[in-house]
């Protein structure tokens, strides 16, 4: 039997070294640990003959008594255990090294199975570990490693170049995947990485944010009336006649949308723009399976392959046989109505508004109201009006974004 005190290793530990202190057969065992997990146990055999060992201490052994035996004890022989060069990179520790000496011939053991790349992950059912390939610096594994530990899993790096070309071309396919998938989640969940993947050239300001937020809360149900007051010329119909009914649908193929505004040539406008953005390709790779239907596909007036429908129409007209989960009025007020003198001349747009598209409202459909104000008479006027008088029924969200 063996001291651990006896031995000795190299700087990289991949080498051991002992002085055998007694012929005969000696059995190195390794265990191989990483994060406190057992990897894998190697055993090594070594025969030392008569002549080939050196004592670790230049005192006789309590056994020793004729002179004859005395030749093993005066020979200079160090024994090497190279160990195996794919373990040593994963070693944290050697908990136990054993040498003993047998009296009985003990078989060659069976060589020991490779660790494969990949598959050196410990089972057990209580903890989970988890290998980290990154394409990109070491800074940023690192990062996704530390956060994998502080969750209560066990992690560890290893570079993509090291592994075979295959074994990089799959992972680096399925950390493609992984990116985009992630990408895809973002965009349907919140509306501004969606302006920003479909409109490369857009310049974000603290306005738009303010719209966002309000927008994600329409889209998930949370807010059911929202006025948007602000200037020309600032991205409130690209925001609300353009991306909000494009990323509305791309999240619910099934839902329907009414869009109005004060012209049905600037409704359907709107619903061209629409219409073209769900059927681009990078649409469509944001939301996998949207699709326009082959048969229903005018500016206007168009279906999804999950029958969910867009219908554009302008102030005054019919809407009948038509339903909305989401209701968009865009500038309802035209500008010879915003110059006259007379304040009767906003009336027939409420008017319309509570004999028409607001009975289509779907149940739980929400109303976006998005314009510049005009008169105390205008629609958000009589709308926050009639909110008032009705003791809160009809509750509205109000925006106001005043030009600086």
């Amino acid at each position: 039997m063996q001291n651990l005190e006896n031995f000795r290793y190299n700087e990289n530990r991949s080498t051991v070294s002992f002085i055998p202190d007694a012929p005969g057969d000696y059995i190195l065992k390794v265990k191989v640990y990483q994060y406190g997990d057992e990897l894998a146990i190697q055993s090594f055999t070594i025969a030392v003959e008569q002549g080939d060992a050196v004592p670790v201490e230049p005192t006789k052994p309590d056994w020793y008594e004729e002179e004859s035996d005395r030749q093993w004890f005066e020979a200079d022989t160090i024994v090497e255990v190279p160990v195996v060069t794919e373990v040593a990179p994963a070693i944290d520790k050697v908990e136990e090294i054993v040498a003993e000496t047998e009296t009985e011939a003990v078989p060659p053991p069976l060589p020991p199975k490779p660790i494969q790349r990949g598959l050196n992950i410990p089972k057990n059912e209580g903890r989970f570990t988890i290998q980290v390939v990154s394409k990109k610096l070491l800074s940023d594994a690192e990062v996704v490693a530390a956060k994998l530990i502080n969750s209560g899993f066990d992690a560890y790096i290893q570079k993509a170049a090291a592994l075979p070309y295959e074994e990089q071309k799959e992972i680096l396919g399925l950390l493609e995947r992984l990116e985009e998938a992630t990408n895809r989640e973002k965009v349907a969940r919140s509306f501004l990485p969606f302006v920003k993947s479909m409109w490369p050239a857009f310049i974000e300001g603290s306005h738009h944010k303010i719209m966002a937020d309000a927008f994600e809360r329409v889209a998930e149900g949370k807010l059911k009336r929202l006025i948007v007051n602000m200037p020309p010329r600032h991205t409130k119909s690209e925001f609300a006649s353009y991306l909000l009914p494009a990323w509305f649908i791309g999240r619910d193929p099934s839902r329907k949308v009414i869009q109005t505004a004060h012209t049905a040539e600037l409704a359907v406008g709107f619903g061209r723009k629409v219409r073209n953005l769900v059927g681009r390709e990078d649409f469509q790779a944001a939301f996998p399976g949207v699709k326009l239907r082959q048969d229903s596909k005018a500016a206007g007036r168009w279906n999804t392959n999950e029958e969910g429908e867009y219908f554009a129409i302008g102030v005054g007209g019919a809407v009948t046989g038509k339903g909305a989960d989401l209701l968009i009025i865009d500038d309802p007020h035209s500008e010879q109505e915003a110059k006259s003198l007379d304040p009767a001349v906003f009336d027939p747009v409420y008017e319309w508004y509570t004999s028409g598209p607001r009975q289509r409202l779907q149940p739980g459909g929400s109303i976006v109201v998005v314009m510049t104000r005009w008169h105390q008479r205008d629609l958000t006027g009589q709308l926050l009006k009639s909110s008032h008088q009705r003791d809160g029924s009809d509750e509205w969200e109000v925006i106001q974004l005043p030009a600086i």
